[in-house]
């Protein structure tokens, strides 16, 4: 948890829970199907990862995973690849070539990088 300033509004500081993978919502299917149909930016994200992820699709809990980076965390898409590349390339250095993380590793280290304030490319 991280401590906010006072601003003196509350007598002392105020905690504020960290998101986790835990705290996100749970998506349905259908709140999946939903925000595919009406934005094409997450169909070309959840695309774009299966790819890299040497995958078809996505299963039901990586797009719930996914959709959590991205609606959730409000993580931009260019951000979301970034990752992803990031992820992939260090589990490779770790296991070899060809290997890929899981979609549950990537939205750990999503949080991670929420954690630290990432939030662009720079």
């Amino acid at each position: 948890m991280r401590q906010r300033r006072p601003c003196g509004l509350i007598d002392g500081p105020v905690t504020v829970a960290e998101p986790s993978p835990e705290t996100r919502p749970n998506y349905t299917q259908q709140d999946i199907a939903e925000m595919a149909e009406r934005c094409p930016e997450y169909r070309e994200l959840e695309a774009n990862v299966a790819k890299q992820l040497n995958k078809t699709a996505l299963t039901g809990r990586e797009s719930e995973a996914l959709l959590g980076l991205y609606e959730y965390l409000s993580m931009p898409v260019d951000v979301i690849c970034v990752l992803v590349q990031h992820c992939i390339e260090r589990y490779e250095q770790r296991y070899g070539v060809g290997r890929r993380p899981t979609m549950r590793q990537i939205e750990k280290e999503g949080y991670y990088w929420q954690s630290l304030g990432i939030c662009d490319q720079e």
